[in-house]
Protein backbone atom coordinates (compact mmCIF):
# COMPACT_ATOMS: atom_id res chain seq x y z
CA UNK A 1 0.00 0.00 0.00
CA UNK A 2 1.28 3.40 -1.03
CA UNK A 3 1.96 5.62 1.97
CA UNK A 4 1.68 9.27 2.46
CA UNK A 5 4.81 11.48 2.64
CA UNK A 6 5.15 13.34 5.45
CA UNK A 7 5.13 17.01 4.82
CA UNK A 8 7.61 18.64 3.77
CA UNK A 9 10.15 15.28 2.41
CA UNK A 10 10.28 14.89 -1.46
CA UNK A 11 13.88 13.54 -1.62
CA UNK A 12 15.79 10.91 0.28
CA UNK A 13 19.63 11.61 -0.69
CA UNK A 14 21.84 8.53 -0.38
CA UNK A 15 25.75 8.01 0.57
CA UNK A 16 27.24 5.12 -1.24
CA UNK A 17 30.43 4.23 -0.06
CA UNK A 18 29.72 2.82 3.29
CA UNK A 19 26.21 2.78 3.07
CA UNK A 20 24.99 1.08 -0.03
CA UNK A 21 28.29 -1.08 -0.40
CA UNK A 22 31.39 -2.14 1.79
CA UNK A 23 33.85 -0.86 0.13
CA UNK A 24 36.03 1.00 2.88
CA UNK A 25 36.63 -2.38 3.70
CA UNK A 26 38.63 -2.69 0.83
CA UNK A 27 40.07 0.51 1.56
CA UNK A 28 41.49 -0.36 4.41
CA UNK A 29 42.73 -3.81 3.55
CA UNK A 30 44.44 -1.73 0.57
CA UNK A 31 45.99 0.67 2.74
CA UNK A 32 47.45 -2.16 4.71
CA UNK A 33 49.01 -4.19 1.53
CA UNK A 34 50.55 -0.68 0.68
CA UNK A 35 52.03 -0.49 3.88
CA UNK A 36 53.21 -4.32 3.67
CA UNK A 37 55.05 -3.10 0.85
CA UNK A 38 56.67 -0.16 2.34
CA UNK A 39 57.94 -1.92 4.62
CA UNK A 40 56.16 -0.15 7.71
CA UNK A 41 53.72 -1.49 10.08
CA UNK A 42 49.99 -1.61 9.12
CA UNK A 43 47.24 0.26 9.86
CA UNK A 44 45.13 -0.54 13.04
CA UNK A 45 41.78 0.03 12.95
CA UNK A 46 41.89 2.28 15.65
CA UNK A 47 44.38 4.29 13.35
CA UNK A 48 42.28 3.99 10.09
CA UNK A 49 38.75 5.20 11.67
CA UNK A 50 39.91 9.09 11.69
CA UNK A 51 40.61 8.74 7.89
CA UNK A 52 36.95 7.26 6.68
CA UNK A 53 35.51 9.20 4.56
CA UNK A 54 38.55 11.71 3.51
CA UNK A 55 40.03 12.21 0.13
CA UNK A 56 42.85 9.28 -0.83
CA UNK A 57 45.64 11.86 -1.31
CA UNK A 58 44.83 13.62 2.35
CA UNK A 59 45.16 10.06 3.93
CA UNK A 60 47.78 9.17 1.73
CA UNK A 61 50.02 12.92 2.96
CA UNK A 62 48.97 11.47 6.51
CA UNK A 63 49.91 7.85 6.63
CA UNK A 64 53.36 9.05 5.14
CA UNK A 65 53.49 10.81 7.92
CA UNK A 66 52.59 8.37 10.21
CA UNK A 67 55.03 6.09 8.86
CA UNK A 68 57.76 8.27 7.94
CA UNK A 69 57.42 6.88 4.24
CA UNK A 70 59.23 8.49 1.58
CA UNK A 71 58.44 9.34 -2.06
CA UNK A 72 56.41 10.59 -4.76
CA UNK A 73 52.40 11.35 -3.49
CA UNK A 74 51.03 10.74 -7.20
CA UNK A 75 53.21 7.81 -7.72
CA UNK A 76 52.36 6.52 -4.05
CA UNK A 77 48.88 7.15 -4.43
CA UNK A 78 48.62 4.96 -8.03
CA UNK A 79 50.61 2.32 -5.81
CA UNK A 80 47.43 2.00 -3.05
CA UNK A 81 44.80 2.67 -5.49
CA UNK A 82 46.22 -0.19 -8.25
CA UNK A 83 45.43 -2.84 -4.79
CA UNK A 84 41.79 -1.41 -4.18
CA UNK A 85 40.88 -1.70 -8.05
CA UNK A 86 42.56 -5.68 -7.73
CA UNK A 87 40.27 -5.89 -4.53
CA UNK A 88 37.26 -4.58 -6.52
CA UNK A 89 37.93 -6.66 -9.18
CA UNK A 90 37.33 -9.68 -6.75
CA UNK A 91 33.92 -8.38 -5.47
CA UNK A 92 32.41 -5.26 -4.08
CA UNK A 93 30.60 -6.26 -0.86
CA UNK A 94 26.79 -4.98 -0.73
CA UNK A 95 25.61 -3.99 2.04
CA UNK A 96 21.90 -5.67 1.96
CA UNK A 97 20.14 -4.12 4.54
CA UNK A 98 20.89 -0.87 3.60
CA UNK A 99 20.01 -1.61 -0.61
CA UNK A 100 16.59 -2.79 0.94
CA UNK A 101 15.78 -0.05 3.25
CA UNK A 102 15.91 2.42 0.36
CA UNK A 103 14.10 0.12 -2.26
CA UNK A 104 11.46 -0.80 0.82
CA UNK A 105 10.73 3.49 0.81
CA UNK A 106 10.59 3.81 -2.50
CA UNK A 107 7.82 0.88 -2.85
CA UNK A 108 5.79 2.64 -0.25
CA UNK A 109 6.08 6.06 -1.48
CA UNK A 110 5.56 6.26 -5.23
CA UNK A 111 6.68 9.66 -5.19
CA UNK A 112 9.37 10.22 -3.26
CA UNK A 113 12.82 11.21 -5.68
CA UNK A 114 16.22 9.30 -4.71
CA UNK A 115 19.97 10.55 -5.31
CA UNK A 116 23.21 9.05 -4.75
CA UNK A 117 26.09 11.74 -3.26
CA UNK A 118 29.23 10.67 -3.23
CA UNK A 119 32.70 11.47 -2.79
CA UNK A 120 33.99 8.65 -5.43
CA UNK A 121 35.34 9.10 -8.48
CA UNK A 122 32.00 9.02 -11.17
CA UNK A 123 33.42 5.46 -12.80
CA UNK A 124 33.69 4.25 -8.66
CA UNK A 125 29.67 5.46 -8.25
CA UNK A 126 28.34 3.53 -11.91
CA UNK A 127 30.54 0.72 -10.37
CA UNK A 128 29.33 0.67 -7.17
CA UNK A 129 25.69 1.44 -7.81
CA UNK A 130 25.70 -1.74 -10.66
CA UNK A 131 26.72 -4.06 -7.53
CA UNK A 132 24.03 -3.04 -5.62
CA UNK A 133 21.44 -3.20 -8.31
CA UNK A 134 20.52 0.36 -8.27
CA UNK A 135 21.97 1.21 -11.56
CA UNK A 136 18.31 3.01 -12.74
CA UNK A 137 17.23 3.69 -9.19
CA UNK A 138 18.62 7.13 -8.83
CA UNK A 139 16.83 9.92 -10.47
CA UNK A 140 21.00 12.23 -9.70
CA UNK A 141 24.41 10.09 -8.57
CA UNK A 142 26.10 13.11 -8.00
CA UNK A 143 30.32 13.00 -7.83
CA UNK A 144 33.28 15.48 -6.70
CA UNK A 145 34.33 14.91 -10.43
CA UNK A 146 30.85 16.55 -11.73
CA UNK A 147 32.58 20.13 -11.48
CA UNK A 148 36.35 21.37 -10.72
CA UNK A 149 35.44 23.38 -7.99
CA UNK A 150 33.79 20.59 -5.96
CA UNK A 151 35.04 20.07 -2.37
CA UNK A 152 34.90 16.36 -0.57
CA UNK A 153 32.82 15.49 2.60
CA UNK A 154 32.87 16.97 4.72
CA UNK A 155 32.01 20.52 2.98
CA UNK A 156 28.68 20.56 1.61
CA UNK A 157 29.67 20.90 -1.68
CA UNK A 158 28.13 17.62 -2.81
CA UNK A 159 24.77 18.12 -1.32
CA UNK A 160 24.60 21.87 -2.22
CA UNK A 161 25.23 20.52 -5.55
CA UNK A 162 22.62 17.85 -5.55
CA UNK A 163 19.46 20.62 -4.02
CA UNK A 164 20.76 22.89 -7.34
CA UNK A 165 20.09 19.62 -9.74
CA UNK A 166 17.15 18.71 -8.05
CA UNK A 167 15.75 22.01 -7.52
CA UNK A 168 14.96 20.90 -3.79
CA UNK A 169 15.03 22.93 -0.59
CA UNK A 170 17.57 21.20 2.24
CA UNK A 171 14.22 21.09 4.45
CA UNK A 172 12.62 18.71 1.82
CA UNK A 173 15.36 16.10 1.94
CA UNK A 174 16.79 13.67 4.56
CA UNK A 175 20.58 12.24 3.85
CA UNK A 176 21.76 9.11 4.72
CA UNK A 177 25.35 8.82 5.92
CA UNK A 178 27.40 6.26 7.52
CA UNK A 179 30.42 8.79 8.76
CA UNK A 180 30.81 11.80 10.67
CA UNK A 181 32.58 13.53 7.50
CA UNK A 182 29.01 12.29 5.30
CA UNK A 183 26.98 13.74 8.36
CA UNK A 184 29.14 16.90 8.56
CA UNK A 185 28.61 17.32 4.97
CA UNK A 186 24.91 17.14 4.85
CA UNK A 187 23.88 19.70 8.18
CA UNK A 188 26.68 22.12 6.81
CA UNK A 189 24.09 21.74 3.43
CA UNK A 190 21.23 22.15 6.08
CA UNK A 191 19.75 18.70 5.42
CA UNK A 192 18.63 16.18 8.20
CA UNK A 193 20.37 13.23 8.69
CA UNK A 194 20.19 9.52 9.54
CA UNK A 195 22.76 7.67 10.45
CA UNK A 196 23.67 4.18 9.28
CA UNK A 197 26.89 3.14 11.37
CA UNK A 198 28.78 0.25 9.69
CA UNK A 199 31.88 -1.86 11.57
CA UNK A 200 34.45 1.14 11.00
CA UNK A 201 32.37 3.84 11.76
CA UNK A 202 30.70 2.36 14.30
CA UNK A 203 32.28 5.02 17.05
CA UNK A 204 32.07 8.15 14.57
CA UNK A 205 30.79 11.33 16.39
CA UNK A 206 27.12 10.94 14.91
CA UNK A 207 26.05 13.83 17.46
CA UNK A 208 24.81 16.18 14.51
CA UNK A 209 22.34 13.68 12.84
CA UNK A 210 18.41 13.13 13.31
CA UNK A 211 18.55 9.48 14.45
CA UNK A 212 21.23 6.78 14.30
CA UNK A 213 20.43 3.30 13.60
CA UNK A 214 22.62 0.54 14.73
CA UNK A 215 23.80 -2.40 12.23
CA UNK A 216 21.51 -4.36 13.96
CA UNK A 217 18.85 -2.61 14.35
CA UNK A 218 15.64 -2.82 11.41
CA UNK A 219 13.76 0.27 11.37
CA UNK A 220 10.17 0.21 9.04
CA UNK A 221 10.55 3.81 6.90
CA UNK A 222 7.41 5.11 8.56
CA UNK A 223 9.46 4.97 11.63
CA UNK A 224 12.38 6.22 10.22
CA UNK A 225 9.94 9.06 9.21
CA UNK A 226 8.41 9.63 12.14
CA UNK A 227 11.71 10.27 14.62
CA UNK A 228 13.07 12.14 11.89
CA UNK A 229 10.48 14.88 11.31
Amino acid sequence: MEGKLPSPIKALLWDIDGVLVDTEELHFRSWNWFLSTMKVGELTREEYLPLIGRSGRDNMQTICQMRNIAGNIDDLIKVRRSEYERLRLEGVPVIRKNVELARAFADLFLGLRFAAVSSASRTDIDSNLEAAGLVNFFEQAVSFTDRKELKRKPAPDLYLLTLEKMSLDADACIAFEDSQSGIESATNAGIRVVALPNLLTAHHDFSKARLVIAQEESIHPLNILARVI
